[in-house]
């Protein structure tokens, strides 16, 4: 499934906002309450599937029966960050997109970029690899529409553009397309690396009490997290010293991490939200 943005980026009003409209009003994106709806989230009536897009892809909503329920992870925000002011809270947004089966090409711009080189691509060149990457079904007009919304979210003054995971620069002198994106170098919470890694478990290994750390790295967490792989090893090392229900083990050369019966997304995540420090650029 892909995440439809209409070209509309995610802001702060709209995901507190939309989070607020579901909790009062699961019915409150049919097109039964689309006057509703354009009030209480300030929006067109082309920006409201946009908005559910955004909440339903990184599952802080989900469709139940013939409307929408919060999810497990929208009910954590809504309990500690209900006006999405920390920069925790985008940590956990982003995550949940880059993870979830229904965000492309959200984490497909991302597998893209490369977090070692960090060479900048145009906007153009990334419309082309989504489009024509396998497993893909969008059209070129289609992962341009998508990508726009999803990139505007990291210009100035986007929700996501204060977390420092994207870098644009405009060359003037470039024929036809002239923008152009690399990975950031933000400074990433430990908290933000843990929840990755259960996320990860939650998704692709939930019967599992171990896995390869290369297991991690087929499934992209280098460049969700910003991370080239070595530094990401390293950083997981040594967050799981602090007996945070996560042991790294090195034998013959295989790194292996094993989980505690208790590590989980959902208590990961409200650590997360409620002891991250501040890590706005």
């Amino acid at each position: 499934m892909t995440l439809d943005t209409q070209s509309f980026p995610i802001s702060r009003w709209w995901a507190q906002a939309g989070l607020q409209a579901v909790q009062a009003n699961p019915a409150i994106f049919s097109r039964a309450h689309l006057r509703a709806a354009r009030k209480d989230l300030l929006a067109g009536s082309n920006m409201i599937p946009a908005i559910k897009n955004w909440l339903a892809a990184s599952n802080l909503i989900r469709k139940d029966g013939s409307g929408f329920v919060i999810g497990r992870y929208g009910r954590a925000i809504l309990e500690n960050d209900p006006t999405f002011q920390s920069s925790s809270t985008w940590w956990a947004f982003h995550l949940l997109l880059c993870l979830s089966k229904d965000a492309y090409p959200y984490n497909g711009l991302f597998a893209e970029l490369e977090p070692s080189v960090r060479s900048y691509v145009g906007t153009s060149a990334l419309i082309e690899k989504i489009a024509g990457a396998e497993g893909s079904d969008l059209t070129l007009g289609s992962a341009d529409t998508y990508l726009k919304g999803i990139l505007n979210s990291f210009v100035r003054g986007g929700a996501l553009e204060g977390l420092g995971l994207l870098e644009s620069r405009v060359d003037r002198s470039a024929s036809g397309d002239n923008i152009f994106w690399r990975l950031g170098t933000p400074a990433i919470p430990d908290g933000a690396i843990l929840f990755a890694v259960a996320l990860a478990r939650e998704r692709y290994f939930p019967t599992r009490t171990s896995i390869d750390f290369s297991e991690l790295i087929g499934l992209h967490l280098d460049h969700y997290l910003v991370t080239p792989q070595d530094a990401l090893r390293a950083r997981i090392k040594q967050i799981a010293l602090k007996n945070v229900g996560l042991q790294y083990t090195t034998n013959a050369n295989l790194d292996s991490l094993s989980f505690d019966p208790l590590f989980a997304a959902e208590p990961v995540l409200m650590s997360f939200l409620q002891e991250g420090s501040d890590t706005w650029m």
